[in-house]
């Protein structure tokens, strides 16, 4: 997935059950995580609630392409913020090997698709 030059990426690390890890600004923007007063990111947000809800085989299959290959992509997914707005991305995901013994880690990068 190329970005346009200046435009940044939601960007999203995760383990391999989906449960967020870490994110940058844009992403916590796009998935109205900054409005959750008090809760932020933390409290073992799903991924699978807010990428793909209601679609587990294709979180399941964009997890398991990356293992296997390195990274996926899926273009124009269903997603929804912690507000329960719908909007759809374009979506890459990369798999981060493990180190000493660490479990693997995803990075998922998404832009917004206009509506």
């Amino acid at each position: 997935m190329s970005s346009t030059p200046g435009v940044p990426l939601a960007t999203i690390h995760s383990d391999r059950d989906g449960i967020i890890l870490d994110l940058n600004d844009m992403a916590g923007s796009l998935l109205r995580l900054n409005e959750r007063q008090g809760k932020g990111m933390r409290g073992r947000l799903h991924l699978g609630e807010l990428v793909a809800p209601g679609e587990p085989e294709l979180f399941e299959n964009l997890f398991r392409e990356a293992t296997e290959h390195g990274a996926s992509l899926a273009q124009d997914v269903a997603c929804a913020d912690t507000a329960g707005r719908s909007f759809r991305v374009d979506l890459q995901v990369a798999c981060e090997p493990g180190r000493d013994g660490e479990p693997d880690r995803f990075v998922f990068f998404a832009r917004r698709t206009p509506a």
